[in-house]
Parts: C-alpha cells; sequence; structure tokens
C-alpha cells in the first residue's frame, strides 16, 4: 500500500475520514535507507510517473519531479501528488493538504521511516513563507518559480515518500466506529463486515498484537481478542 491511498480511503460502515495507520513494516527496508534523501535515487523512482518523456521506460534522475508551466498568464505548476497544472499559490495548498494527510500515520517499522515522516511534518513552515512569497505583490512567474524550488529536495522528497514507498504490513483504524482495516502483503483489505472472515482476522490481530492499540485488540471491531 502506497501512503498517498490514505487521501482517498474511508472507513466502508460509516464513511469516516481520515483513517489512523499504523506501520508495521515496509517492502524493501535495505532500499528505503539507501534511497531516503538521495535525491538522484528518488528522482529515478519518481521518473515512472512521467514515462511518456522516457524512451526506454527505465528511471532516469533528470527528469523534472515538480513541472512549471509558464506558456499563459500565469504560473502552473504540477507534480506528481499535485497533478493538475494549477497556480503556484493552488499548488501548494495542494502541497499542504499532502503533508497534513500524513498526521494520522504512526511508524513502527524503522526511526528512518519514522524521521522522513517527522520532517515532512515539519516542513509547513516553511511552506508557508513560500506561499507568502509567491501571492506577494509583484511577484512574478520567474520569482515563484525560484520560490517554489527553494523547497525542491523537500518536495521530492514528499513525493517519493508518498508514491513510491510500499507499506508491507500495517493496520488502519476508524476512529469514530473503532473498526479496524488490516494491510497485508502490500494490499489494504477494507471489506465491510459481512465479507470479512473471523478466524483470518484474528490470526493477523495475534501476529502483530504487540504493535497495536491495547483497545483494539481487546474490543475491535468487527472481531477482537
Amino acid at each position: 500500500m502506497k501512503p498517498w491511498l490514505l487521501e482517498i480511503l474511508a472507513c466502508p460502515m460509516d464513511k469516516h475520514y481520515p483513517l489512523n495507520l499504523t506501520i508495521f513494516t515496509i517492502e524493501d527496508l535495505d532500499a528505503f535507507l539507501q534511497k531516503v534523501g538521495n535525491m538522484e535515487e528518488m528522482k529515478g523512482d519518481l521518473s515512472f510517473f512521467f514515462k511518456n518523456n522516457i524512451d526506454d521506460g527505465e528511471p532516469d534522475s533528470s527528469v523534472a519531479v515538480i513541472n512549471f508551466d509558464d506558456s499563459g498568464k500565469e504560473l502552473l505548476v504540477f507534480d506528481t501528488l499535485v497533478r493538475k497544472p494549477s497556480p503556484a499559490g493552488a499548488y501548494l495548498d495542494g502541497i499542504q493538504a499532502s503533508i497534513d494527510e500524513l498526521e494520522p500515520i504512526v511508524d513502527l517499522s524503522d526511526e528512518k521511516v519514522s524521521g522522513t515522516i517527522a520532517s515532512l511534518l515539519a516542513l509547513k513552515g516553511n511552506l508557508q513563507e513560500v506561499r507568502e512569497a509567491v501571492s506577494s505583490a509583484g511577484s512574478t512567474a520567474a520569482s515563484q518559480r525560484k520560490a517554489i524550488m527553494a523547497l525542491e529536495g523537500d518536495i521530492i522528497l514528499l513525493n517519493w515518500f508518498k508514491q513510491a514507498v510500499e507499506i508491507e504490513s500495517g493496520v488502519m483504524t476508524c476512529a469514530k466506529c473503532r473498526r479496524w482495516f488490516p494491510i497485508r502483503d502490500s494490499i489494504p483489505q477494507m471489506l465491510p463486515d459481512e465479507l470479512r472472515k473471523e478466524k483470518y482476522d484474528k490470526e493477523f490481530l495475534e501476529a502483530w498484537k504487540d504493535k497495536m492499540d491495547p483497545g483494539i485488540v481487546k474490543a475491535g471491531t468487527p472481531f477482537h481478542l
């Protein structure tokens, strides 16, 4: 499961949004540790989203993640998270929303993963400064582009974490109804109660009970230990 899916997933029973997410493990932790913060590696992973610009479809770190269109009356910006070319202010609003969507995540997989999430949440302060710069009187397409590119490394990290990292195992919980939904083998299982299998779900609870909220383990819906 990619972290960006939290943007669209809601409880299938009461439609509550957002869900809380606890990460137990991520897929290929060694690769994560090698790539996180490495601009070339992260841009190579994200180049998949701009594959129409790549002849052989292989990772290409030269492909821009933050893209600008200054052919019209105002500067338009887009990336792998804010996919619709948008005015600079609206683009930054989209980045802000994407950061906010990390808040319901608790990581128990590795301190480097936890630290990455914390650093992205801390980006809010710098983002506000850039938002003020692009909306100031007299700002030009060139000055707006320069202000946004000052955050290039952080924005690439945000795009990469949400789009390229794969959550291997974890659990999502609904704060409203206390239902829980497992992530098994990188697949979020969002079945309604009537389609869930008690034996299967209790095996998951037993396997991960030490990392789960005791309240969910002992009294969660639809099954608990």
